[in-house]
């Protein structure tokens, strides 16, 4: 029978590999966390933040207009007058240079009436019927123009046909300014368009 060796040297030795295995058994693995505690209590309510920038809200639209257009004429030497087209201004208060610079601006007509609404865009041009109608702003409003009396007119029914909307859309952003590049040097191009050898 063999006699197991066991001398005072070797009891630090085996308390220090008996700590590190109990050590290394009581580790949990990598990623693995314990459970969840309780929930604490619900702090109070912080300030109110400041006022954020206005989205679409700020949209600016008309009511539906009823509009009279003008002859717009010329008188001949011989005494005659040439109508050359019909005209109507609109003021809108709130167009001003900084829109007109940054923003969107339409003007819709409706065939149609109130109640049956047929909605297109200007400038309006029906091939079939011959209408041209254009819009120019300006600074506090808008210039129609049309080969024809465009005006507004009431139907059989009572109801106004040919009416009027102008919509506003303030700028929010400018665009990113595109970089200029010299056409006529052909590596400025290269690099510009990313191309390859």
């Amino acid at each position: 029978m063999k006699r197991i060796f066991c001398s005072v040297n070797a009891i630090p030795f085996l308390l220090a590999v008996a700590f590190i295995v109990s050590s290394v058994s009581s580790c949990t693995k990598e990623g693995k966390t314990g459970p969840q505690g309780e929930t604490g209590a619900t702090g109070p309510a912080g300030p109110a933040g400041p006022k954020g920038d206005d989205g679409t809200a700020n949209v600016i639209y008309s009511d539906w207009l009823t509009v009279a257009f003008l002859p717009d004429t010329i008188h001949n030497t011989d005494g005659t007058i040439d109508t050359l087209g019909y005209y109507a201004d609109i003021d809108i208060p709130k167009l001003d240079e900084t829109l007109i610079s940054t923003g969107e601006m339409k003007v819709y007509l409706n065939l149609g009436s109130p109640v049956d609404p047929v909605v297109t865009a200007l400038p309006y041009l029906n091939l079939y019927s011959g209408w041209n109608i254009m819009a120019t702003f300006f600074t506090g409003g808008v210039e129609l123009y049309a080969n024809g009396d465009a005006g507004t007119w009431t139907d059989g029914s009572n109801n106004k046909r040919w009416q009027y909307r102008y919509v506003l859309v303030p700028g929010g952003t400018a665009a990113r300014k595109a970089k200029t590049v010299d056409m006529s040097d052909y590596k400025a191009v290269k690099a510009w368009l990313g191309l390859k050898n």
